[in-house]
């Protein structure tokens, strides 16, 4: 992984090739090897977002239809208090997938909540100058797929062996550098 001097640093050792120019933005780049030696870490931020994006998705879910019946009532009895609970706790857990959801961010690894729940994240790096992603999922043992940066994680492609050889190219002027590009 590759920052540039103005990006924040998490107390993790930069294992980049090179350093990018000083002007260059805080956009972090992976080669294939700095995205692989990043899984023990991922593997339990992923985990934890994942669950939490579940849970507060289903409780969400719960509480609008029981919400909903409740309201109809409008009556303030116990159900009230424990709605009110339910509807607290889910904020807790809302908060919890947040911080799961910054610290990828900080760490430079692309997320959305769609592709989070499901157990994907991307690495941004380049290839014959072209932007794309290594993609990953909590499923997966190592990154094994990619995808240009306009496409979703479900479009996701198998790393050729050509492809490989060529992620794992020094990194120049803060974009790694390639000449294979399936």
């Amino acid at each position: 992984m590759t920052e540039d001097k103005t990006a924040p640093d998490h107390g993790a050792e930069d294992k980049g090739t090179s350093e990018p120019p000083a002007e260059a933005n805080t956009r972090t780049w992976f080669d294939l090897a700095q995205a692989n030696q990043m899984l023990p870490l991922l593997r339990s931020i992923v985990k934890d977002a994942m669950n939490l994006s579940q849970e507060v998705s289903q409780t969400r879910t719960r509480l609008e239809a029981v919400g909903l019946s409740h309201q109809l009532t409008d009556v303030d009895d116990i159900y009230s208090g424990e709605l009110r609970s339910i509807e607290a706790s889910t904020c807790e857990l809302s908060e919890r997938l947040s911080a799961c959801l910054t610290e990828l961010t900080d760490l430079g690894v692309n997320h959305n909540c769609d592709s989070i729940a499901d157990g994907y994240v991307d690495f941004p790096s380049s290839l014959d100058g072209k932007k794309i992603h290594w993609c990953w999922n909590l499923q997966d043992p190592s990154v094994a797929h990619w995808h240009w940066v306009s496409e979703p994680c479900s479009m996701r492609r198998p790393l050729e062996p050509e492809l490989v050889r060529a992620a794992t190219t020094p990194v120049i002027d803060d974009e790694p550098q390639s000449s294979i590009l399936a």
